[in-house]
């Protein structure tokens, strides 16, 4: 049997903050401890007297030199010492003072915490799905992408037989490899009828719902044996197109878990305009991709 060779550029389409390589920073006072075997004592005291909420990313120490606090809470660092003094802290355990840059906020990535540490240590714990999202075709294996490709075939099919925009979505359980819906665009006839809508709609009538609408006998439905099937909750979407703000808003609230599309859109909400199953006000967020069939995708 000839192996499969993927032919898409799958990529994991991310929250802004994941694919910057480094963070902003902002600048410290940072004092050097004259007696090192006081090291303990005065990072436990400091804790006390000047604690430093907003910059618990960072470690108290670096080497001998021990961060204060951030260089906007004083004019210089004298004066930081002086506001130490005043506190009860006992100043003739530290040096000179410097002002220093450090990143203001917690890595999220490998790449970024290996810029951060540069600069100061920093508290790190990877992400292991994160990193897998940001490696070559987000992780997947040439056999995964082999079966995405599968399923995005009957929605360029769904495309090309579209009455409407040649836009096609196909709605898979990818537990038991099912196919519950696939659908075409359908503007002609309704201006909300827009492929992932209409997917999403057969996907109710799977589940014994009367639907929004007529069901066209050429769009697929099959029905879900599972008594615990609800929405497209872990389901996998696969669009020829990046859908609007509409249809991804529908997916939040049909609780889909993947979505798979091959090629941007003028008005695309998941990449384009906007990234919004990244917005963090919403009660569901869901994993997106891009690339897949692509080429073909353009074709229509």
């Amino acid at each position: 049997m000839k192996k499969h060779i993927s032919s898409s550029n799958l990529e994991a389409v991310l929250e802004d903050i994941l694919l910057v390589d480094s963070l902003p920073s902002v600048e410290v006072y940072a004092a050097t401890v004259t007696h090192k075997k006081r090291l303990s004592e005065v990072i436990l005291r400091l804790n006390t007297v000047m604690p430093v909420p907003d910059l618990q990313h960072l470690k108290r120490i670096n080497g001998l030199r021990i961060l204060l606090c951030k260089a906007c809470s004083f004019r210089t660092g004298e004066d930081a010492i002086a506001d130490l003094a005043a506190r009860g802290f006992d100043v003739t355990s530290l040096g000179s003072v410097e002002k220093v840059s450090v990143v203001d906020r917690l890595p999220t990535t490998r790449r970024q915490f290996e810029a951060a540490k540069n600069l100061w240590p920093v508290n790190f714990h990877e992400d292991k799905l994160v990193e897998k999202a940001l490696s070559y075709r987000a992780g997947f294996c040439e056999e995964e992408v082999g079966g995405f490709e599968k399923w995005m075939e009957m929605a360029l099919e769904a495309a090309r037989r579209s009455t409407g925009y040649k836009m096609g979505c196909a709605i898979v359980d990818p537990k038991s490899g099912k196919v519950i819906s696939v659908a075409g665009d359908r503007r002609g006839q309704h201006p909300l009828q827009h492929s992932p809508m209409v997917a999403m709609d057969l996907v109710a009538k799977s589940q014994g719902g009367s639907g929004a609408w007529e069901t066209d006998q050429d769009y697929y439905l099959t029905g879900n044996d599972s008594p615990d099937a609800y929405l497209c909750t872990g389901y996998d979407a696969y669009l020829t197109h990046e859908p609007c703000v509409m249809c991804s808003m529908a997916f939040v609230h049909s609780r889909i878990k993947r979505v798979f599309y091959g090629v941007g859109s003028p008005d695309g909400a998941l990449g384009t305009l906007t990234k919004l199953h990244t917005t963090p006000a919403l009660n569901h967020h869901y994993e997106v991709y891009r690339g897949l069939l692509s080429d073909e995708c353009l074709k229509l």
